[in-house]
């Protein structure tokens, strides 16, 4: 989608080149661009026998005949560029040939061709593939030509693996077209997520899709080898690999050797393998490195000439993350750990000359030398350690992490820029004591920048905040706080960026609407002093604003996103990501609740409810109501002192209330009201006060006309206050009907508008009756159903006429004051019988089953997390055995066993995905959820013991293994190795304890 969106941007305007080594996705981005264009796609791909006989014209013209006849045949249009049936093809090359020789020259019958495609519905799109192949040829030429003379309403795309010659690169560096790099192509960290799961159907968790993606560097080649290595694989496997060194997999070294490296001159591949070490390249590191005169043109040469996979920045060069780990495999064959050791330290001098010791710090830590590093550290220790230095650490084993401070300060940093912010107060102030320790400059130093960030940090944990001299980070507790509007007005310690973003902030969930804010934020002048975290910040509040009203797309929050990944910002990132579902499309509020989860698992808690705020947003705007998740984010938002935040979930849950007439309503509408009103929250006084209008019908009216004078006063935007009115008021009735609440799991239990039904009433088969009926809820059952399952003892005409009695009697016990006829909620509908439901009312076993049609449908054509998020409301909707009042019924039996058999299923699936998504406890709670219905399910065992192996609680995991001996058992079956249970990782999960022998006499 992201690609999509910006090829649509360019190739309105003019031709797009996708440019990148082999590997890249550049022909698989192409063939998928021509599947969803909605007119003619012609495909071309340049080769070099082709190129050799000259018919590169011929080709061109035969690629656009095919597309307009493939169209023009009866039936839907293909998807993508045409195949044509070998006569059709032969015809079509031949009418190619033929106007080529007949226009006046070569180009003008390729632009001629193209022009007539242009006419056809939808425009024409052209994809001219592997161009590199034209270059210095007669071809090349022709291409040239028909870009310069491009026709209205066509659409060009060309790919290509270096960079092409002068007619064509004049395109392109005259600005006409636009240029879609390998920094373009590559997969973005949660782009790895979605295609490790809904492409390959094989996902990792998050933690280490996170891993796979940084190793791989988004490499699309590597991330498909990846997949060909662990495909069908068990999850700790698939782990396992994501986590192992790049040169170990096989499938990488024969790629390189055999698609990169293979014919390149003997001098070029010394370069590359000798070159490895540096994290950046430039003529003059190469030359110092290696003894050799480097000139510029040569590292030119290695991705114009040689198209190597590597990135280009100015004169500086970086080999691709899964290149430059093949590359210091060979090298480590050559040298041999001691001289692997050596040039890694010669590279690290040649570092510290240029006076570069961030890089010189990482060369030491692969060289292993502790010594040099440490001494490098006390030196440069702010710019060694400066954000992202995550690389360093993982180069560093955790002995000599915990003794040096610099490094205990890094660890701090990351998790602070993660928002792990306990975890980032203990690092600090174990840093802090280790420089105290030192009596040296570099202690003096380090106890300043660790003193700076550990205020920060408090300040955001602390439970009240300080009058002044608050961090900016900690102002954005007072932008969601109470008052917040006010209280950001007039901010005068803060930079000018940090000062528009806390405004912004407190503005969005202070002042106005979450998603419709109108006030515009004013151009702000950069400071020197602001920082690049709070200008991205404030760029992120901006981007969310335009995107809500449609004026920007969520693309641009993920490029915001992949900024923040960048600088080792995690928890901007994240938010980033959330904040997509304010665009309406592809993302939706489930979206938003995914990024939500990642939040919780990776400790960030303001993240976790600042996304789930923008879910709730969504839901709000799309006109659903979750009270359990309003109710949530209400506690979390108490719990946090993010007051404004709870005042909108507090009104939005009072709403929520009044829509399903419940009792209670009127009084949480007015609770609610109170608080936004104490919070100086209008907004959500107003939607508190819509509430109470929806609670009360009788003064409905006069209600409804108060909030609007409370929406216009606190100037709240008409647009928004109508569909509050359309959306929540409008569908609720003068009169509602009675809420209805039927529980038939676990035990039979039946509620209208809070009053128990009292089964005591009515006659033992009444009661059986209503259950059955119960059961359907939402749907009519014919009566002779009824009949066979409550009166097959009896003559025809003796159960129709119980089953009349029956009725009446059922009417009478649900509503007393209806009169004859009048009945609303048991209705007869021909020969059938039904429970209708009024609005607001809730049946587990439709609830359950929604969910369960829901999940199923997820799986064949939506997302993972709105898959996860359907088996989770279907779990939460089943309660236990259906009817066990009914016992050895026939009818509840069948039904029984139908459910049970679904809920089994769908705990164990939503076990498996939630330990896929890290979800420990969650998918814990799920498999014992599973095993409980169906004790033998042997994949919800292994689920349940992998997941209490990850889970840190060893007795836990111990007793689980027990039980699961103890159930293969009593089957008779032996219990399986380590190995056979976990694919030969024998430490996931630990031997079940020895049995005692019993003891002689």
């Amino acid at each position: 989608m992201r690609l999509f969106d910006q090829l649509d941007a360019a190739t309105a305007a003019a031709p797009v080149l996708v440019l990148a080594p082999a590997g890249f996705g550049k022909s698989t981005l192409l063939a998928q661009y021509a599947r969803r264009h909605p007119g003619p796609a012609a495909a071309y791909q340049a080769d070099a026998m082709e190129v050799a006989h000259g018919d590169t014209a011929a080709r061109l013209v035969e690629a656009v005949l095919a597309a307009r006849r493939t169209r023009l045949e009866p039936g839907p249009a293909p998807a993508g560029p045409p195949d044509l049936p070998a006569a059709e093809a032969a015809r079509t090359w031949s009418d190619a040939r033929r106007l080529v020789a007949e226009a006046r020259d070569e180009s003008t019958a390729v632009l001629e061709a193209m022009a007539d495609a242009a006419l056809d519905p939808g425009g024409l799109l052209l994809t001219l593939d592997d161009i590199h192949h034209l270059i210095g040829t007669p071809g090349e030429q022709v291409v040239a030509r028909v870009l310069a003379r491009r026709p209205r309403g066509v659409q060009i795309v060309l790919a290509a693996r270096r960079p092409p010659g002068l007619p064509l690169l004049r395109h392109e560096l005259a600005g006409d077209g636009g240029l879609i790099g390998l920094d373009d192509l590559r997969f973005r960290r949660w782009e790895v997520e979605r295609l490790l799961d809904e492409v390959y159907g094989e996902p990792l968790p998050p933690e280490e899709a996170a891993l796979l993606a940084r190793r791989t560097g988004g490499w699309p080649a590597g991330l498909a080898l990846f997949h060909r290595a662990i495909r069908g694989r068990p999850m700790a496997d698939r782990c396992r690999a994501a986590g192992a060194p790049l040169e170990r997999w096989p499938a990488f070294r024969q790629f390189f050797d055999e698609s990169v490296l293979a014919g390149l001159p003997a001098d070029i591949l010394d370069l590359l393998v000798r070159t490895c070490v540096l994290d950046v390249l430039t003529p003059d590191r190469c030359a110092r490195l290696t003894g050799a005169p480097v000139a510029a043109a040569t590292l030119d040469g290695l991705i114009g000439t040689y198209a190597l996979p590597m990135t280009a920045h100015g004169d500086r060069y970086r080999y691709e993350p899964p290149f430059r780990a093949h590359l210091a495999q060979l090298l480590g064959e050559q040298l041999g750990p001691v001289g692997l050791r050596e040039w890694h330290r010669r590279s690290a001098e040649v570092l510290l000359d240029e006076d570069a010791p961030a890089e010189a710090a990482r060369s030491l830590a692969r060289a292993g030398d502790w010594p040099a590093l440490q001494l490098l550290l006390a030196e440069n220790g702010p710019i060694v350690v400066r954000p992202p230095a995550v690389d360093l650490l993982e180069l560093v084993p955790a002995a000599q992490r915990d003794d040096e401070p610099w490094l205990v300060y890094a660890e701090a940093e990351h998790h602070l820029n993660n928002a792990q912010l306990p975890e980032a107060r203990d690092r600090f102030r174990a840093a802090e004591a280790m420089f105290a320790s030192r009596a040296d400059v570099s202690g003096e130093v380090g106890l300043l920048a660790v003193r700076s960030q550990l205020g920060e940090v408090e300040s955001l944990l602390a439970e009240s905040l300080p009058p002044r001299g608050l961090h900016w980070t900690a102002w954005l507790r007072v932008a969601v706080g109470p008052n917040a509007v006010q209280n950001t007005r007039r901010v005068t310690e803060l930079t000018p960026a940090e000062a528009e973003l806390i405004r912004l902030v407190g503005a969005v969930y202070g002042g106005g609407v979450p998603d419709e804010i109108t006030r515009e934020t004013h151009t702000v002048g950069i400071d020197a002093s602001d920082s690049a975290v709070a200008l991205l910040g404030l760029r992120l509040v901006r981007t969310c604003l335009a995107v809500a009203r449609g004026k920007a797309s969520p693309a641009a929050l993920e490029r915001i996103a992949d900024e923040a990944e960048m600088l080792g910002l995690g928890w901007v990132a994240r938010l980033a990501l959330g904040a997509r579902a304010l665009g309406r499309s592809p993302y939706t509020a489930v979206d938003a609740y995914a990024v939500a989860a990642a939040c919780r698992r990776a400790g960030d808690r303001w993240g976790h409810m600042l996304v789930t705020s923008v879910g709730v947003i969504c839901e709000v705007r799309d006109g659903r109501l979750d009270e359990e998740r309003l109710a949530a984010l209400s506690a979390e938002a108490t719990e946090m002192g993010a007051e404004s935040i709870a005042a909108w979930a507090d009104a939005f849950w009072a709403l929520a209330r009044a829509r399903r007439a419940d009792p209670a309503a009127a009084r949480e509408a007015q609770a609610a009201i109170d608080r936004a009103e104490a919070a100086r929250v209008p907004g959500a006084a107003v939607a508190g006060m819509l509430a109470v209008a929806v609670a009360d019908p009788l003064r409905r009216a006069v209600l409804l006309r108060a909030a609007a004078d409370r929406a216009a006063e606190a100037e709240l935007p008409r647009t928004t206050f109508k569909f509050w009115v359309a959306t929540y008021a409008a569908g609720a009735t003068a009169n509602p009907a009675p809420a209805v609440q039927i529980r038939c799991f676990g035990g039979f239990a039946m509620a209208i508008s809070g009053r128990p039904v009292d089964l005591a009433q009515v006659r033992p088969r009444a009661r059986s009756a209503l259950r059955l009926l119960a059961m359907h809820a939402g749907r009519f059952v014919h009566r002779e159903v009824l009949i066979e399952a409550l009166w097959s003892d009896l003559a025809p005409a003796a159960a129709t006429r119980n089953l009349q009695v029956t009725i009446s009697a059922l009417r009478g016990l649900l509503e007393p004051d209806s009169g004859r006829g009048k009945a609303q909620m048991l209705l007869r509908s021909g020969d059938a019988y039904g429970i209708v439901l009024p609005t607001g009312s809730y049946a587990d076993t439709a609830a359950f089953t929604e969910a369960v049609q829901r999940w199923q449908q997820q799986r064949r054509s939506g997302s993972f997390a709105s898959e996860v998020d359907a088996m989770r409301a279907a779990l939460a909707a089943y309660g236990g055995e259906l009817l066990p009042e009914e016992g050895p019924a026939e009818w509840a039996v069948e039904a029984r066993e139908q459910y049970r058999h679904l809920a089994t299923r769908v705990a164990r699936e939503l076990a498996t995905a939630e330990l896929t998504q890290g979800n420990v406890a969650d998918a814990i709670r799920a498999a014992e959820q599973c095993i409980s219905l169906d004790p033998h399910d042997d994949e919800a065992w292994q689920v349940l013991l992998r997941a209490y192996a990850r889970s840190a609680t060893p007795a836990k995991a111990l007793e689980a293994r027990r039980r699961y001996a103890d159930m293969l058992a009593r089957l008779g079956v032996p219990e399986p190795t380590q190995q056979q249970l976990h694919g030969g990782n024998a430490a996931m999960v630990p031997p079940p304890p020895r049995r005692r022998a019993p003891r002689d006499g």
